[in-house]
């Protein structure tokens, strides 16, 4: 007679339900993962675009609508930056000048957001600002200007259980 005895079927069903079980578990910590490499990248395209925005001085002029027109020339509109918070992402215009940070009164060129389920922690906006004449810019984070090889800004990203912390250089790269 051929065929399998019952024994050989028991075994085969049980190393089965052990990998299954093994699998459904780490299921939701690789989502998680995945999710946090996912924001890693999201926020260094945006990093990236503001900065060669920035370069380039490609201006959305309609940053300029909300001014008076006898102070559109004293308006500015050169320094792009980042602003995180929460699940969002905000490539904006520096148009007070005044600070090195994203206030409400800055003109928001484009807006994304995280990947499913990840936020930014804290409760205010995270900036990063490039500024300077083209082609020297310099990234200035939300406790100051950054310097190669001694400085980094952070930003710390959660979603389920998984807490990573996102570092961004002077030259605006994002390390995790």
């Amino acid at each position: 007679m051929s065929g399998f005895t019952l024994l050989e079927i028991m075994v085969t069903i049980t190393i089965i339900l052990i990998l299954t079980g093994i699998i459904t578990a780490s299921w939701p910590r690789f989502r998680e993962r995945q999710n946090i490499l996912m924001a890693r990248e999201q926020v260094q395209a945006v990093l990236s675009r503001a900065q060669q925005q920035a370069l380039n001085e490609e201006r959305d002029q309609s940053c300029l609508n909300h001014v008076g027109s006898d102070q559109k020339s004293q308006q500015r509109c050169s320094d792009i930056g980042v602003a995180i918070k929460g699940a969002t992402l905000r490539i904006f215009a520096d148009t007070d000048g005044n600070t090195n940070t994203y206030t409400p009164s800055d003109f928001v060129l484009e807006e994304r957001t995280l990947p499913e389920a990840v936020q930014a922690t804290g409760a205010t906006w995270q900036s990063f600002l490039f500024k300077g004449i083209p082609p020297i810019l310099q990234l200035y984070g939300p406790n100051g200007i950054l310097i190669q090889g001694s400085t980094k800004a952070s930003v710390n990203v959660v979603t389920g259980q998984t807490q990573r912390t996102l570092y961004i250089s002077p030259y605006g790269h994002v390390e995790e």
